[in-house]
């Protein structure tokens, strides 16, 4: 056991960080997940290089937050931070970016045990189409097209791929990952980008992620059966991301009301109730993305700003801390603890 983790481990014990937490007890914490994933699933034949949270890693932490935090529904925050609902102390809400199927089969099992409450933001074209999700498709593509030491190059910006060894290669993929998903272009052009590279280490490999993505348990999407049946039967909130996961912050404003509206209508079709919830693709925003959630009849959209939300917060910029698995649950709990925004 490392120091850091020893000192946190006594201030646990001794109520320090209930303290620092009852100091925040008016904020609300919005913690965001995207896959659920257990490393060892037999029925994968790929594993992807991105991390992925591990079931039991998740029951750990809701473990630990329900002996801290108040777990409400999106519905309940917003109300909470406007006002208009008396507050809890230390309230917070988990949230899952994507709608992966493993948020279903092996993260709302665990939710259930622990009475937690969330919100599946869903891209309602990838629903739609069973469409692997880009970020899976070119950790898939990489992995398998034989590009050892070639060199892929983005406008001014070049990444050589190293698959000397996984970590390696996990690493190429980190960075041109990082290019894709921040680049200052439309997102039209950036997927159209995308699209062409994928295309080319598909066919050079002759393999694609698309050929397996109904089944895998890593990349599969809900489909509009099991939304509807997660909508009906738990405390699971569905929202928006969009239809294509575009980045709103690089779209045109005509292109931007249509996927919010698109995505919004879709999943009231299948739900049968209001759609109110937005989550930002790539956490990509600007106010004309605000202003329109606003026209349209949302009532939140949430970001990947880093951090805890006042009340009175801006429900359209609400920040929210990314559960990784890359820290202990108590780190994760004590940097939140720490957070002074």
């Amino acid at each position: 056991m490392n120091l850091k983790l020893t000192i946190l481990k006594i201030l646990y014990r001794i109520g320090a960080l209930k303290t620092l937490l009852f100091l925040k007890r008016k904020k609300i914490t919005i913690f965001t997940i995207h896959g659920v994933m257990d490393t060892q699933e037999e029925s994968s034949s790929w594993e992807p290089l991105r991390p992925q949270l591990a079931p039991k890693y998740l029951e750990q932490t809701l473990k630990l937050f329900s002996r801290y935090y108040n777990f409400v529904t999106i519905d309940e925050a917003v109300a909470m931070l406007e006002g208009r609902l008396p507050s809890k102390p230390n309230c917070c809400v988990v949230t899952f970016d994507d709608g992966y199927r493993n948020n279903a089969t092996h993260a709302l099992p665990i939710l259930q045990k622990y009475g937690v409450p969330a919100v599946f933001y869903v891209a309602t074209g990838h629903t739609e189409e069973q469409r692997p999700f880009w970020v899976d498709r070119l950790d898939y593509a990489l992995q398998f097209a034989d590009i050892d030491g070639e060199t892929i190059r983005y406008k001014e910006t070049e990444v050589t791929i190293d698959k000397s060894n996984r970590d390696t290669l996990a690493r190429s993929y980190s960075r041109l990952r990082g290019i894709l998903k921040h680049a200052d272009m439309p997102d039209i052009e950036m997927r159209d980008y995308f699209d062409q590279l994928a295309e080319s280490l598909e066919k050079q490999s002759g393999m694609s992620i698309r050929q397996i993505v109904k089944d895998d348990p890593w990349s599969a999407i809900l489909t509009w059966d099991e939304i509807g049946d997660i909508s009906r039967s738990t405390e699971i909130t569905i929202g928006s991301h969009t239809v294509d996961h575009v980045r709103l912050g690089q779209t045109e404003a005509e292109a931007s009301r249509d996927q919010v509206v698109r995505s919004k209508e879709a999943i009231e079709k299948v739900i049968g109730k209001s759609c109110h919830h937005f989550c930002y693709p790539n956490g990509s925003w600007n106010q004309q993305a605000v202003d329109i959630l606003k026209e349209t009849g949302y009532a939140s959209a949430v970001t990947t700003d880093e951090g805890i939300n006042d009340p009175g917060a801006d429900p359209f910029k609400l920040k929210r801390i990314s559960i990784s698995g890359k820290k202990d649950p108590l780190f994760l709990l004590a940097s939140t603890a720490w957070l002074s925004r």
